[in-house]
């Protein structure tokens, strides 16, 4: 065992969590720019390019996680703001959500229906409406769990769309801000929650798995908790992005400490696989332009604490640019987006 400057205790981590294979050292001495934790980090990449998992090598004490969260972004409050602009955006959202999954939210008046259809040109706008829902279609009563729910925004829009809502969060400042809103959930990993087996129709988590310690077991216990037929939402960050092809060291993806493992596409879809998901597609998205744009603020900024945000006109443009690269590149996104099945056949597990 290894004690880094900050006090935070860490392990050798040498082996791929997911194939086994050695790992081989990737990047040396990195630092957290975004919540000031001290210390240096190391990632290391699975030697199997088959896989290309990307994780910290020493890895942090499962104990002490939570203290990398102190100053974490889902403690803050953001404050909505009322305008014209959000009032309309916000109604073609609901209209698109209402069009194409099935939700019966907001109105569906010819305006609305006007407005959705400028949604479907603006490829970034559409991503962020499907990201929403999470890419669920509407099942009214559903039980539906997020892992890892953050400010708990998505959580509480699920649960207003109809969903029957439970989430779990290791972070006692964000679930005790979620309760506050009056949402059911529970302090801790999901495997420690012992939920009953085939209790859920959807599990959901978005940008969560790189902060877990055993992702081959947060997996297992996903398909474990679903239904037969039951269907897991992941997003997470890719490691094949334009981003990281360009900044490196720099990507603001990596996130050291708190990321732990991060995945290609190649990596995300083997976890689902080997967990016994079916119906398995991964793809990379255009959402998360931001992680490019934060990405570029650290490179010419030396790297400063926590950027702030870029111009409105700079990260329209690379919202389209994004998307043009994914057009010539499907794995370009920032973003991986994962969706899969319990098997039919898996009544009974437990």
């Amino acid at each position: 065992m290894k004690t880094s400057t900050d006090s935070i205790r860490s392990h050798p981590s040498p082996d791929c969590c997911l194939c086994g294979s050695k790992g081989q050292a990737l990047y040396h001495g990195l630092e957290d720019h975004l919540f000031g934790i001290p210390g240096r980090w190391d990632l290391a990449q699975c030697s199997n390019l088959e896989c290309g998992l990307i994780w910290l090598d020493p890895m942090p004490m499962p104990e002490d996680l939570v203290r990398l969260y102190a100053k974490y972004h889902t403690h803050d409050h953001p404050t909505a703001r009322d305008s014209l602009s959000r009032s309309l955006y916000q109604r073609a959202i609901d209209q698109y959500l209402r069009q194409n999954y099935g939700y019966l939210t907001g109105t569906s008046r010819a305006l609305d229906k006007l407005l959705a259809v400028f949604l479907y040109l603006h490829p970034a706008r559409r991503a962020d409406a499907d990201a929403r829902v999470m890419h669920l279609p509407a099942i009214p009563g559903g039980r539906l769990l997020e892992i890892g729910f953050g400010r708990g925004e998505t959580l509480k829009r699920l649960q207003d769309l109809g969903w029957n809502t439970v989430g779990v969060d290791f972070d006692p400042i964000a679930v005790a801000n979620a309760r506050a809103k009056g949402l059911d959930v529970h302090l801790g990993d999901v495997t420690s929650q012992d939920f009953a087996a085939n209790m859920f129709d959807a599990v959901v988590s978005s940008h969560v798995i790189e902060h877990v310690p055993n992702p081959p077991a947060l997996m297992r216990e996903c398909n474990r908790v679903l239904k037969p037929g039951g269907k897991l939402v992941v997003l997470t960050p890719n490691t094949n992005s334009l981003g990281h092809r360009i900044f490196k060291t720099d990507w603001r993806g990596l996130e050291p400490p708190r990321h732990l493992h991060l995945f290609s596409i190649n990596a995300l879809r083997k976890i689902a696989q080997d967990a016994g998901f079916v119906k398995v597609q991964c793809s990379s998205t255009i959402r998360a332009v931001g992680i490019f744009l934060e990405s570029l603020v650290f490179r010419r900024k030396n790297q400063s604490i926590r950027p702030q945000g870029t111009s409105r006109a700079l990260t329209e443009a690379f919202h389209y640019i994004e998307w043009a690269a994914c057009k010539l590149d499907k794995s370009a996104g920032e973003e991986l987006l994962l969706s899969a099945a319990k098997s039919e056949l898996a009544i009974g597990q437990s």
